[in-house]
């Protein structure tokens, strides 16, 4: 890859990495939101395994981000931006933040269901 096509993916770079940090923010408000709710539900004691799943939660919603991201790329580099992902870049960033969220809710109101 030349120095200019290397440049040129900067721009969708820098636009998701700036993006990153506002999907992680309102996904953890919620997920934090939903948790306190839960534990309002029943009685549950913290332990090193629940926060280590939180983490892996974490890790993964962010792997589920950077999807946009390689996206974006693969219509730059195999289709020379024919596929336009630039054109529903915001699409795409709220379409997996509301997908992101719907699945992290069912993961933590289902866990009511494994401790009762």
């Amino acid at each position: 890859m030349s120095t200019s096509q290397e440049y040129n993916l900067k721009p969708q770079i820098n636009w998701w990495e700036r993006k990153r940090w506002v999907y992680n923010v309102v996904l953890l408000v919620i997920c934090l939101l939903a948790i306190y709710d839960v534990m309002q539900m029943m009685d549950y004691k913290w332990s090193v395994v629940d926060f280590i799943v939180i983490v892996v939660w974490a890790l993964g919603a962010n792997v589920f981000y950077s999807s946009g991201l390689l996206l974006e790329v693969l219509d730059y580099y195999y289709f020379n931006n024919k596929v336009k992902i630039k054109n529903i870049r915001w699409f795409l960033f709220f379409i997996g933040l509301f997908l992101s969220i719907i699945l992290s809710l069912i993961t933590i109101y289902s866990q009511i269901l494994f401790l009762l």
